[in-house]
């Protein structure tokens, strides 16, 4: 087994997969204009590391498996490659003054320790598909079954805010199609743009 040694980054997953539930999650996430375009809408989510050599590796919470990894990316890659037309596999890196190595390394620890804590909550998407339609109903949190795009999501706070980004207002209803939206705005631009200060002392 060959040691990459630690993480110097990272960056978000965004899979996009040929089954009954990934139809089933583009369903219960997105509005139907999406449904003519499968493989643009995110089924899955999952949060990777980033080594000095190159290596990559993801973490995820998938159905009947829970939170699990490291998963090498060479895997995913592979999974793809046997379906192109139909899957789907996009990395967004996230910026290192928003994550840098020490944070890196710190999440990753995180991820290890989640193995044993978090399980997979099937009940999520349906609720999810529901407040598509009635955003203003409650949804009771569950801090140790996650899907996904939550456990994603909670693993990049607080450096980088998924919630505030796509305006969720907790990581429960975080969806992969949110998730893979708020990479592209993180990966776009920074937060908030510099000031202009060329004439701070004119005159």
């Amino acid at each position: 087994m060959i040691d990459h040694g630690k993480p110097i980054g990272m960056f978000g997953g965004c899979h996009r997969s040929d089954g009954f539930l990934a139809i089933a999650i583009m369903v219960c996430t997105t509005w139907f204009w999406r449904w003519f375009k499968p493989l643009e809408v995110s089924s899955h989510s999952s949060e990777g590391f980033i080594y000095c050599d190159g290596y990559r590796e993801i973490y995820e919470a998938r159905e009947g498996k829970s939170w699990q990894g490291p998963i090498p990316v060479d895997k995913v890659e592979a999974w793809v490659a046997r379906n192109p037309s139909k899957r789907r596999f996009t990395m967004y890196d996230i910026p290192d003054y928003l994550i840098d190595k020490k944070a890196a390394r710190r999440k990753k620890d995180r991820c290890d320790a989640m193995r044993e804590v978090w399980t997979y909550s099937k009940a999520q998407l349906p609720r999810m598909g529901i407040r598509k339609w009635f955003p203003f109903l409650p949804m009771k949190p569950t801090p140790n079954a996650v899907v996904c795009s939550e456990g994603s999501t909670i693993i990049l706070a607080p450096e980088v805010d998924i919630c505030k980004i796509s305006g969720k207002s907790s990581p429960d209803r975080v969806t992969p199609w949110d998730y893979e939206q708020a990479l592209i705005k993180i990966c776009k631009k920074p937060w908030k743009e510099p000031m202009d200060t060329s004439t701070a002392y004119a005159g």
